[in-house]
């Protein structure tokens, strides 16, 4: 506390007592201090007028708030993580930022946070912090992300123009490559050996997941597949039909091919998922310009439209009844009947890249073919060249075919009514 002396001089009636504010950039409450007289000498204090209050009044502008950083990777083990806030200054008054939590990423499935999530600065503090943790679960799936946006701040700014005031937390997919399915090794001579010959090394077989002692259970050599029922639910591996197919190793579900249907007898199959034969083949026709290279395919004449109460043709059928789509024989109308049915409890079925057809081609050599492995998709033809939805890039015509019989990517033309064989994947959750 400072005490100091006021004279009055003599024939005066007023003094003046100077005080120094120090300023500051404190964003702080007003504050106030008091002046009080005592111990007068050759006068009389008034009861009333000894005290003088002085108010100094804040003119600092509040902190601006910003995330450390606009975002950080993590994996899913990491367990929790720290999302770090700071402000400009520090603030002689608590700061709290409200915040909203979005991203990719399912709250309580894939990650916790307190909620309502907020950052909360003490005064005197210039970083703050809070907490998420994230869960582990079995799912192989792709890079998932948590997003914190300031929803309110009290006591702070938010500058929308410089300040980082979004971060985002990427948890890192586990899902990987497919391996090629060589397990055995080649001398020129014999392309079934065990292990690898001094004199050809740096082979396939030696590398990747078909090199480790995998159990053949769920696919073979480093495949890995889990067969789904018409409803999604995981099935045994020895289940003898199922309706789809989860890649384990690349998260993608791919439908496997029903039972073969005869065609000849001009009769729409009775069961809906039955328009899944393998045998049925399709055009391509894709309307998005930005991804058809410049030709949409098939040009859905009337002639190719098939008669909604017994559609069925040469190349395909479909279960009789309305729809709010004509029924053509192309993969646009074989997604758009899968994602209204819900098919294995999905409704986002897509073409498959030509690289996601090549994922599960197996060149085992002990199978003539390049076909995947048929105790998880039993319904893949050699004799058929399954469409991609990648358009050539040189060649408008054309799309570029996955051949199974010989594990080759290939041209195929969209038109005229080329039918190639066809199958649905969605991507992983």
């Amino acid at each position: 506390m400072a005490s100091g002396t006021l004279t009055i001089p003599k024939g005066a009636r007023r003094g003046t007592i100077d005080v120094t504010i120090l300023g500051d950039t404190v964003y702080e409450p007003d504050e106030y201090f008091e002046i009080a007289l005592s111990k007068a000498s050759g006068a009389r204090l008034a009861s009333s007028d000894a005290v003088a209050a002085i108010s100094v009044n804040n003119d600092d502008q509040p902190p601006q708030f910003t995330f450390e950083t606009r975002q950080q990777s993590v994996s899913e083990t990491v367990g929790k993580v720290t999302v770090t806030a700071q402000l400009s200054d520090i603030s002689g008054k608590p700061v709290t930022a409200n915040l909203t939590v979005s991203g990719t990423a399912l709250g309580n499935d894939d990650y916790r946070v307190d909620t309502p999530a907020s950052i909360t600065f003490a005064p005197g503090e210039r970083e703050a912090s809070t907490e998420v943790e994230v869960l582990v679960d079995s799912i192989p799936e792709g890079g998932e992300t948590i997003t914190f946006e300031i929803d309110s701040i009290e006591n702070a700014l938010v500058d929308a123009r410089n300040s980082i005031n979004q971060h985002t937390i990427i948890i890192l997919g586990d899902i990987t490559l497919n391996d090629t399915g060589l397990d055995t090794f080649s001398d020129n001579a014999s392309a079934n050996l065990s292990s690898e010959p001094q004199s050809h090394p740096g082979q396939d077989a030696a590398f990747g997941r078909d090199s480790r002692a995998l159990s053949d259970s769920d696919g073979h050599a480093g495949f890995s597949f889990t067969k789904l029922d018409e409803d999604g639910n995981p099935l045994p591996s020895n289940t003898p039909t199922w309706s789809c197919t989860r890649d384990n190793v690349t998260g993608l579900v791919w439908e496997n091919k029903q039972p073969q249907f005869d065609l000849s007898g001009d009769m729409a199959p009775a069961d809906l998922q039955n328009f899944r034969a393998a045998n049925f083949r399709y055009a391509w026709r894709v309307d998005d310009e930005t991804s058809n290279g410049g030709s949409a395919g098939q040009e859905q004449r009337r002639d190719q439209r098939l008669d909604l109460n017994n559609p069925v043709s040469a190349n395909c059928a479909f279960a009789a009844g309305d729809r709010p789509y004509p029924l053509y024989c192309n993969t646009k109308t074989y997604l758009n009947e899968m994602n209204r049915l819900g098919t294995c409890g999905f409704q986002d079925w897509r073409m498959p890249s030509i690289e996601e057809l090549r994922s599960i081609a197996n060149y085992d050599v002990s199978d003539a073919s390049a076909r995947p492995d048929s105790r998880f998709q039993n319904g893949v033809e050699a004799s058929a060249r399954y469409w991609s939805s990648n358009p050539s890039a040189d060649n408008n015509a054309a799309a570029w075919c996955f051949d199974y019989d010989n594990g080759e990517v290939k041209l195929c033309q969209k038109t005229p009514d080329q039918y190639r064989g066809f199958m649905a994947v969605r991507s992983p959750e």
